[in-house]
């Protein structure tokens, strides 16, 4: 219990941006006992604060120690994406949906990647998928709008775009995107 509260503390402190008091919780949970999600966390904040090397390790970790999670792979697909690595987020993401087919931030992130690479269909079937999963992600409906636009499918587009706004009313991005469909 005392690993579990050290670091569900340190996640409320990562996600208020206090990443100091979350690196100290986060090392005194490891000091206990070795935790797949001390890790994760660890990762996390690494990759927040750009020491890209240590996410990569501690991804891996986590990994190590709960084997069927796909959250590390998903880390590792975001951490190679942010280096610029595609093929590489692309098979850590591929691995975190073979692990977990409802995974839908990393089918949300694949999505994106096809999308920059022409792979229309792919990229909407790998969207459809994460909306079935998580319904109120407001991420793969503003992608899926990106996909169908370029797909020449308007109507479609800002269907989508009007759901991230009844999802995140204050979604500029996707006012801004909903103002150029209208123009079409």
């Amino acid at each position: 219990e005392a690993i579990s509260a050290r670091v569900n503390l340190a996640a409320a402190y990562i996600e208020s941006g206090n990443y100091g008091d979350a690196l100290q919780h986060l090392k005194a949970a490891e000091a206990i006992r070795p935790y797949a999600n001390t890790h994760l966390l660890l990762a996390d904040l690494a990759l927040r604060t750009g020491q890209h090397a240590i996410a990569e390790q501690e991804y891996r970790r986590a990994s190590e120690l709960e084997p069927r999670d796909p959250g590390p792979h998903a880390g590792l697909g975001e951490l190679f994406a942010t280096q610029g690595n595609a093929d590489a987020a692309v098979a850590e993401y591929r691995q975190a949906i073979a692990l977990d087919s409802s995974h839908a931030a990393a089918r949300t992130n694949l999505a994106v990647i096809l999308l920059n690479r022409g792979d229309l269909a792919e990229a909407e079937t790998q969207l459809m998928a994460a909306i079935k999963a998580q319904p109120l992600l407001a991420d793969a409906y503003f992608n899926l709008a990106l996909v169908l636009e370029k797909a020449g499918r308007t109507g479609e587009a800002i269907a989508a775009v009007n759901t991230v706004l009844e999802l995140e009313p204050g979604a500029a991005d996707a006012r801004e995107l909903l103002e150029r469909l209208s123009r079409h």
